[in-house]
């Protein structure tokens, strides 16, 4: 079961004070959703950082501050923890490998334009 299934399901059939009673199985499948895809089993090209990088500047595209705050915070314990930083800016696109930028690019179009998003633009970022 994923979350959408158990929201649908929780909306569907029970009362607001039952659906609030899930609570602690909504944020344990949060948690799980957000391990794996900060720490997955099998990261491929995206490192650690680069994967709290783009959390945090997500967050921070949707206004999640306290959410953006954590990310940076793990960031900041790490080694070249400023270059990371600087791909979690939401401010402006930083001097990046082509890779990086292309990821970058990639997280903001679906971010902040989904709708633009094509198969194009996974073409563009599998040949970086």
């Amino acid at each position: 079961m994923d979350i959408l299934e158990l929201l649908k399901g929780a909306a569907a059939n029970c009362s607001a004070e039952d659906f609030l009673a899930q609570r602690g199985t909504l944020l344990e499948m949060s948690c799980a959703a957000n391990d794996a895809v900060v720490t997955p089993k099998k990261p491929g090209r995206l490192s650690y950082p680069l994967r709290l990088a783009i959390a945090a500047r997500i967050s921070g595209q949707c206004k999640v501050d306290t959410l953006r705050q954590i990310y940076l915070e793990r960031l900041a314990g790490l080694p070249e923890s400023d270059r990371w930083s600087a791909v979690a800016d939401t401010s402006g696109q930083p001097s990046m490998d082509t890779f990086t930028a292309a990821i970058v690019a990639y997280s903001d179009l679906v971010t902040l334009r989904p709708a633009k998003a094509t198969r194009k633009d996974i073409v563009i970022l599998q040949k970086s």
